[in-house]
């Protein structure tokens, strides 16, 4: 096969799901640092020895953060693909808790005593072959419990706990009469109290104020706000917004519409690209808006779930808050107010902290530019 990888045809037929299985948990096994890396493993297994069980899942949240994004991109993909196959537990008798005895050894440097090579991880930390002492003994069963156990927390954060959809307040299937009452009582929120801090943005969004917050909740995602004067009476900016992506965001792989709730409110899917080895990110989100008689228009969006939207991208991100204020100025123009707060899967605290910003003044500057041109 390393010879002539082209003429090298693969098939599944030929192997047994066991050594499938083998070669999964080998690939991990044998990295030259684990998944979980060998400067958090000991984080991740502390976390499970020495903090209360009540309290593993808002301590397991933030400290996947910490993992470079590489390392959290492929182990929600993993915990996907795990899900998966504790979901047909009937069939294969591969629980959540068989998959985790199998799998989470891998992904941990532990102190255990292995004959493996020096670049193997699963190996002692001091380098000693000898046998070890009782204590240790009883401190690589912990670490080996602990690992185990750091499985079930990771399951939900992969799942979407991490980033909850504000429309999960509102229990499963609202009505359009609740969705409306709901978004009403979101625009309403008084942002301009708050204590935000200047963030610093490249010099070609100069153009573009944004500011952050933190939230009082277990999440490490700041608040984000935007704004901007901007070309356009709120209208044209609105239907920019909504129904425009495609001719101003070069990042946008596909949009579409997968249900129409009312004349103002709707569900769609869209899929944003990235700079390779970054995944392709898949958005489902409700959105609805509202044209006032003052002439300022509002838009609300949110992540959620719809049976007709299956993931089209590689890792589905959330939105959690973005809202829009737009409000009419003199000379066709508009000031321009964006709240966000987002989960984009598989970027750690400080890409928000440097990037994230840009990423959001380039948006609005090109909402800008697009409307400028018309």
């Amino acid at each position: 096969m390393e010879a002539n990888p082209e003429d090298f045809e693969f098939k599944f037929d030929n192997f047994s799901p066991y050594d499938i299985a083998d070669v999964v948990k080998g690939y991990f096994r044998d990295l030259p640092e684990p998944l979980m890396t060998g400067k958090l493993s000991q984080t991740f297994t502390s976390i499970f020895l020495d903090i209360p069980p009540q309290y593993w899942l808002k301590a397991v949240q933030p400290a996947i953060m910490l993992l470079p994004d590489e390392n959290r991109e492929v182990l929600q993909t993993l915990l996907y693909f795990l899900s998966d196959v504790a979901g047909k537990s009937e069939e294969n008798s591969m629980t959540a808790d068989n998959l985790a005895v199998c799998f989470a050894p891998s992904l941990f440097q532990l102190n255990l005593n292995s004959s493996r090579s020096t670049g193997s991880f699963l190996r002692r930390r001091n380098g000693s072959s000898s046998m070890p002492s009782p204590d240790e003994s009883t401190r690589i069963h912990n670490e080996s419990v602990a690992a185990h156990k750091n499985y079930y927390p990771m399951q939900p954060w992969c799942n979407g706990t991490a980033g909850r959809s504000s429309l999960a307040e509102l229990g499963n299937m609202p009505s359009v009469h609740q969705l409306n009452e709901f978004v009403e009582k979101k625009l309403q929120t008084d942002y301009s109290s708050s204590s935000w801090s200047k963030y610093q943005l490249n010099a070609n969004c100069s153009s573009v104020s944004v500011h952050t917050r933190k939230c009082d909740d277990d999440m490490p995602l700041k608040l984000f706000r935007c704004r901007m004067t901007i070309q356009g009476c709120p209208k044209a900016v609105l239907n920019a917004v909504l129904n425009e992506r495609s001719q101003w965001d070069p990042d946008l792989l596909e949009m579409r519409n997968i249900d129409n709730l009312d004349d103002t409110s709707d569900i769609t899917q869209y899929v944003t690209g990235s700079m390779s080895p970054h995944p392709h990110r898949d958005y489902v989100v409700y959105r609805a808006w509202r044209y006032r008689p003052s002439g300022k228009c509002e838009l609300f969006v949110t992540s959620t779930r719809h049976s007709k939207a299956p993931l089209i991208g590689d890792v589905r991100g959330v939105i959690l808050l973005s809202q829009w204020t737009i409000e009419p100025l003199e000379n066709g123009k508009s000031h321009l107010t964006h709240i966000t707060r987002f989960d984009t899967r598989g970027r750690d605290p400080k890409w928000y902290d440097r990037v994230a910003g840009n990423q959001l003044a380039t948006e609005i500057r090109r909402i800008h530019e697009h409307l400028a041109k018309s």
